[in-house]
């Protein structure tokens, strides 16, 4: 298949880097395009991505700053901190999400083609894409945050992402060999962003410098239809998820390897597409429960959640999650 990415970034060099195996695929990058590397937290799928992308688990450690992961710690959320380990011993990465696309592309380059005709076009333009502006988006009123700061510092080289429960939020520290990455996300509705500064440089466990904090806002919403005629949106293009369960270049490998698997069925759009929606609706109920289960009510933004405690009745409850869930329901949950 002839296959044309549009973008750069995570998602078109995770992309490029997967479907050139066995396509023939050529990426165009916009201009004065400017990835934005915080500090990815992985989940244990990638491993699998990356052997087959031709990158080893010793590059991922010595060119992308990588730590093996086996797991996030959520810290504040209920009345005692919990763990949600990788299943049957599996691990992940942190890793430098701008050293990763270096070494995308290094290994990539000399697969990629030239490309008249594509029979397909993978959009990776991000946030601002002009293929999503008119498709329709799904969201859940929990997860109403919509800025968040990030900002680089100092690593223990732990093997285990962290989050904790902030007065507006919730706060991630991700360690890297060299630094760690770490990020407040928020709703600007009940907090200013000097004073979410002020509360993110006071409570971080990553000794960030106030110089080094940059903020960006975001929605969390998923596509309703990502895939629409000869055109697919990968990455924020589609949807955004916010970190807390570290689903984001999932969602992004996930999309590339359906791609692959539907290719040649005549109604892969359908399938495609119905897929994206049930993950993302999983993956949203997944988060809402942190949200709908806790029991901070110490600021307005915490007691605003609680009225959802008795609209929504989500399939799983919290226990189930910290007791039984597997990273694998991602994918029982989509196709």
């Amino acid at each position: 298949m002839n296959i044309l990415i549009l973008g750069g970034g995570s998602a078109g060099w995770l992309a490029a880097a997967y479907l050139s195996r066995t396509n023939k695929v050529e990426i165009k990058l916009p201009k004065n395009s400017k990835p934005i590397g915080v500090g990815e937290s992985t989940l244990p799928g990638l491993v699998k991505f990356f052997d087959y992308c031709g990158i080893s688990e010793e590059d991922v450690i010595n060119k992308c700053d990588g730590v093996i992961k086996y797991g996030i710690k959520h810290h504040g959320w209920h009345k005692t901190d919990w763990v949600h380990p990788f299943p049957n011993n599996t691990h992940a990465y942190h890793l430098d999400a701008l050293k990763m696309i270096i070494l995308l592309e290094e290994i990539t380059r000399p697969r990629l083609c030239k490309v008249d005709n594509p029979d397909l076009v993978i959009d990776c333009t991000g946030f601002n894409s002009d293929f999503s502006k008119n498709k329709q988006f799904g969201s859940y009123k929990t997860l109403s945050n919509n800025m968040a700061l990030f900002a680089p510092g100092d690593s223990n080289c732990q093997s285990i992402t962290n989050t904790f429960a902030m007065d507006y939020g919730w706060m991630w520290n991700v360690d890297l060999r060299s630094r760690s990455g770490n990020g407040y996300v928020f709703n600007n509705n009940f907090i200013s962003v000097n004073d979410a500064i002020e509360e993110f440089k006071n409570k971080n466990v990553g000794n960030v410098k106030a110089e080094d904090i940059q903020a960006i806002p975001f929605n969390n919403r998923y596509c309703l239809t990502p895939w629409l005629g000869n055109t697919v949106s990968v990455g924020l293009s589609c949807g955004f998820a916010e970190p807390l369960e570290a689903t984001g270049l999932f969602l992004i490998t996930w999309a590339i390897e359906t791609i692959e698997k539907l290719k040649y069925k005549k109604n892969k759009e359908e399938i495609f597409n119905r897929s994206y929606v049930r993950l993302c609706q999983h993956v949203y109920d997944f988060l809402e429960l942190f949200y709908t289960s806790s029991k901070n009510d110490h600021t307005e933004y915490w007691r605003s959640l609680k009225k959802y405690h008795t609209l929504n009745k989500p399939k799983y409850n919290i226990n189930f999650f910290r007791e039984n869930y597997s990273y694998k329901f991602l994918n029982d949950a989509s196709l």
